[in-house]
Formats: C-alpha cells, sequence, structure tokens
C-alpha cells in the first residue's frame, strides 16, 4: 500500500511546471513542436516546514529517510483536492532553536504505475 504524505506545509509554497516538447526544425526557420510523450509536464513543489517540534520535524525527517528518495508517496498541495504521486529526493533541516525544527524540500511529481 503507498503511503501519503499528511504534513501541511506553510502556506507559501512554490509550483514548478515544465512542458518537455520535441522540436524539429526545418529551413528557412519553419519549426515544429510537439509533446514528448504522455504526461509531458514536469511538475515539482517548494515547500517549507518552518519551526516545527523537534518530534513533527523527525517525523517528517523519518518520512523522507524511509521512502530513500526512490519510492513515491501520495500527497494532497494545498488548495486541490487531487492526490498526486511524488517523490522527495532532496531536504534541508534547518536547527532553529533548542524546541524547533525548520525543513525545506522538493516534491517532483511522477507517473509510476
Amino acid at each position: 500500500m503507498t503511503d501519503t504524505f499528511s504534513y501541511v506545509p506553510d502556506r507559501s509554497f512554490t509550483r514548478q511546471s515544465k512542458p518537455r516538447v520535441n522540436i524539429a526544425k526545418f529551413g528557412d526557420g519553419y519549426s515544429q513542436r510537439y509533446a514528448a510523450g504522455i504526461n509531458t509536464v514536469e511538475e515539482a513543489w517548494t515547500l517549507n516546514f518552518k519551526n516545527k517540534t523537534i518530534s513533527v520535524a523527525n517525523a517528517i525527517m523519518d518520512f523522507f529517510y524511509n521512502k530513500q528518495g526512490a519510492e513515491y508517496f501520495l500527497w494532497t498541495p494545498q488548495g486541490e483536492t487531487t492526490q498526486v504521486k511524488v517523490i522527495c529526493q532532496e531536504w534541508n533541516l534547518e536547527y532553529t532553536s533548542e524546541i524547533s525544527r525548520s525543513i525545506n524540500c522538493t516534491f517532483n511529481r511522477v507517473y509510476d504505475i
């Protein structure tokens, strides 16, 4: 069974979308563009979890370590209703105080079966 990431990031996060496009170039400057396969839009979210308690920060970090950047999980971006399959291959832990931690991470959408 696939795990669901249920921790809520800070409200300010970024979503980057980039379509994959093949371009055929012809003479006289003409070109033709077409989508490179199916599921051609690459998407990534940059998330922040600022000043979380140490126990919450540890739970988030454990979740990422258990997935090892390779196994996908389900996540629902704030303000949306559809879950997406994502992987997290990069995260940073900031020791903000004696009682809190902050985490920055990037979720990349995958289309695994």
